[in-house]
């Protein structure tokens, strides 16, 4: 409420009846993704139409542009969080890869280890690279980590880290 206040933000929130949550919970359970983290299809289209009708009630003109755009020269995507399998990922022996839910998984390296993740750029082009990682809030439960950036091989990218 204070960055409201602070930036004049809109707080767009989904329905929610604070004196029975499991009321709220059973009505809009399809809201959910099966991993009970993060949206569903229906749960994204209710939110992208709830943005719409606010930005709608501020005045501001929305377009319908159901047309996808390009990615330029190409991408590539490698996520474990959910499948906990790595397509073009390689990583040192000390990295394991940690089912933590039935649907969640991350690579962990042990503490105070040294290890490595290789992840090769496909392209012959140089690309972006995009890391993502697990927090919390302080006091944090997971240990500070550094991540050194190296090029190998031409565009062979090999991220380093230690805890």
């Amino acid at each position: 409420d204070q960055a409201v206040q602070d930036y004049g933000a809109i707080l767009y929130e989904m329905p929610f009846n604070e004196e029975d949550p499991r009321e709220s919970i059973a009505e809009n359970s399809n809201w959910i993704a099966s991993d009970f983290n993060h949206l569903s299809a229906e749960g994204h289209a209710y939110v992208a139409n709830g943005i719409l009708q606010v930005l709608r009630e501020k005045g501001v003109t929305v377009q319908n542009n159901d047309e996808m755009g390009s990615w330029g020269d190409g991408d590539q995507c490698d996520t474990w969080f959910e499948s906990g399998q790595t397509n073009s990922v390689q990583y040192s022996e000390n990295v394991e890869m940690k089912r933590f839910t039935p649907v969640k998984h991350a690579l962990e390296l042990p503490t105070a280890a040294l290890g490595y993740i290789t992840i090769n750029n496909p392209f012959d082009q140089p690309r972006q690279l995009v890391l993502s990682f697990m927090g919390t809030d302080p006091p944090s439960k997971y240990p500070r980590t550094r991540i050194l950036l190296q090029k190998d091989e031409g565009n062979l990218h090999k991220p380093s880290f230690y805890r």
